[in-house]
């Protein structure tokens, strides 16, 4: 809900209680990333000098890199979001970014690939801007990664990302990355290689930095 910012957060709710008690269990704790670790740290649930960084690793052994299947590009240019339909996700932005390449890019479409209950609101949000033809709720989809590879650009509008699994599913697919500048994208996207760093959290830049990419692919 909040993103990392614990001072919003920092409540005796049970979650909260049961870490705090659980993590006096053990020697050492580990986070999946810098932002994360922070995070639990200034909650008082982790312990600064006992508590690790390991990033995820993932292994695509099962999901080979294919060329684009023409059914899953609906667009060109074709921008995907892959994630839950939560508040926390921010999907509303990328439909500010659409709303404001389409001028440049009257054929551009937006696969938004996930489930949530974000859904309805979104829906109405797509129909106020006028963006009937350029963006498709395709729902929870174990194809996901059909979409990305046929794609241009993967965005990912989160306000933060405990890691951000899609960064790494979008660069296996040979599939460039704009997210905004928070953890934990950016502990893995160096601007400029890979992807692009948008400033938080303003749909007008991060649209810019798509434009570029789509100019000069």
């Amino acid at each position: 809900r909040h993103g990392f910012d614990a001072s919003k957060r920092r409540v005796l709710d049970p979650f909260r209680l049961i870490e705090m008690g659980t993590d006096r269990c053990f020697d050492r704790s580990a986070a999946i990333s810098h932002g994360l670790r922070g995070f639990l740290v200034d909650m008082g649930i982790g312990r600064p000098g006992r508590m690790d960084v390991i990033p995820y690793g993932f292994s695509f052994a099962d999901v080979a890199y294919n060329e684009p299947k023409p059914e899953y590009r609906r667009g060109s240019p074709q921008l995907v979001i892959v994630g839950r339909l939560v508040a926390v996700k921010q999907h509303a932005l990328a439909l500010d970014v659409v709303n404001e390449l389409r001028r440049e890019f009257p054929s551009i479409n937006l696969a938004i690939v996930g489930a949530g209950p974000e859904e309805g609101a979104l829906r109405s949000r797509s129909q106020s801007l006028g963006l009937d033809g350029h963006v498709e709720f395709h729902g929870f989809r174990r194809d996901a990664h059909d979409f990305l590879r046929a794609s241009d650009v993967a965005l990912v509008t989160s306000r933060a990302e405990g890691f951000g699994a899609v960064v790494l599913e979008a660069w296996h697919n040979r599939v460039p990355v704009v997210s905004f500048d928070v953890a934990a994208p950016h502990e893995m996207i160096s601007h400029g290689a890979g992807g692009y760093l948008a400033r938080p959290f303003e749909a007008a830049h991060m649209a810019a930095l798509v434009a570029d990419l789509l100019r000069a692919p």
